[in-house]
């Protein structure tokens, strides 16, 4: 059990106000053709009453409270084999549950209202005594809200084939796949939140792979929650809105070897030294994400592609002194275009380091010279020079 409490106040020494003058204010102005140039009519414009802005000085405190208490815990399950690839099987369930509680925070007193149109005594503009103001977005509503899921963590133990010994190797099979959600007693309508999924995992060593999902348990009209449960009409328990996949893996010398060379115990060999070569690390990576949208044309839920795109980052070092380093360089099927990459080069001048950023897709760039990290720490010497610093914008078209 993790009990928590926070409490925040900001102090500001200024507000604003605004105040009305009901005088009938006339402005001429000379008429602008399509083209705009003045043309001999005249124009008059009426306004019946004027608002004024203006900034008062005085002492205005802004306050946030809000408390909490979370538990946790984990469950184990193992499960033996005596025969066999598969040793073991190791099941870890963390649930936990929380309560957060905070005041009504909507800071009425800090609100108020003026008339506008001299003409009719009910019209009124409402305003902010802190609105534009920094540090000031303290303004919720009453919270009591439980937050409850779990998390699941699957490993497995297998039996290597090329140890003669019968040591057992420990293969993660889901590194995490987590379920949230949270329910506000508070809320006067939909109080039961969006349920979340995440997981992750790792494959063959070397592909990473990221799922979320998010679904929900309320039914939707026009692209908007309703507070109708989809079980009640659909006999659903949620309706999914949206989910993404990512694959990634990092290529490196030493690590293509590693897949290819024998090692005793499958672990790793401490005494090979690193690769040495051009390519030092690259990035491949894939990403996909799919949300169901209203289709106002069919009038109905649709799935859609949001993002699909492949995309390859790495380094390069051509010489000992020279790197260059290459940004998110692929293909997007979604648009059915190459994305162009963010180039880099640096040059290392022992205690200093020079380079170039190029954003071809942007139309900027940037030249820098600065001290190497770990070498001359103590001296702060950067210059920078971009494409906003000069008056001659450098554009590619």
């Amino acid at each position: 059990m993790v009990p928590r409490a926070s409490y925040n106040e900001n102090w500001f020494f200024t507000k604003n106000k605004r105040t009305f003058n009901p005088d009938t204010v006339i402005t001429r102005r000379v008429v602008l053709d399509n083209l705009g140039i003045p043309t001999d009519s005249i124009a008059e414009d009426i306004a019946f009453g004027t608002v004024t802005k203006s900034i008062v000085y005085g002492f205005t405190p802004l306050r946030d409270f809000d408390a909490g208490v979370n538990i946790n815990t984990q469950i184990y399950g193992t499960m033996n084999f005596k025969k066999g690839y598969l040793r073991a099987l190791r099941h870890v369930i963390r649930p936990t549950i929380g309560y957060t509680f905070s005041p009504d925070n909507s800071n009425r007193w800090l609100r108020d209202s003026v008339r506008f149109d001299s003409r009719d005594i009910r019209k009124y503009q409402h305003y902010g005594y802190l609105d534009n103001m920094p540090y000031s977005v303290f303004s919720h509503s009453r919270q009591e809200t439980i937050n409850f899921g779990f998390s699941n963590v699957l490993e497995a133990k297998v039996k290597s084939r090329r140890d003669s010994t019968g040591e057992l190797r420990k293969v993660p099979l889901i590194s995490n796949l987590s379920i949230n959600s949270n329910y506000n007693f508070a809320a006067d309508s939909l109080r039961m939140g969006f349920v979340s999924m995440n997981g992750t995992t790792n494959l063959f060593k070397m592909i990473n792979l990221t799922v979320s999902a998010r679904f929900d348990p309320y039914k939707s009209s026009q692209g908007r929650r309703i507070n109708r449960f989809a079980w009640d009409t659909d006999k659903k328990l949620l309706i999914f809105r949206s989910g993404s996949l990512n694959a990634s893996t990092d290529i490196r010398p030493e690590k293509l070897l590693g897949l290819f060379t024998k090692q005793n115990n499958d672990k790793p060999n401490t005494k090979t030294r690193p690769t040495k070569g051009v390519i030092q690390n690259m990035y491949v990576s894939y990403n996909l994400n799919i949300e169901n949208r209203h289709n106002s044309e069919r009038n109905k839920d649709t799935l859609m592609v949001t993002t699909n795109d492949i995309s390859l980052n790495g380094n390069f070092h051509i010489s000992n002194k020279w790197q260059i380093n290459i940004g998110r360089i692929g293909y997007d099927f979604s648009r059915k275009r190459v994305t162009y990459p963010e180039l880099s080069f640096s040059r290392n001048l022992h205690c200093w380091e020079m380079g170039m950023s190029w954003y071809p897709e942007l139309h900027t760039y940037s030249f820098f010279l600065r001290v190497t990290p770990g070498s001359l720490d103590f001296l702060k010497i950067p210059f920078n020079k971009a494409r906003y610093d000069g008056t001659d914008p450098f554009i590619i078209r």
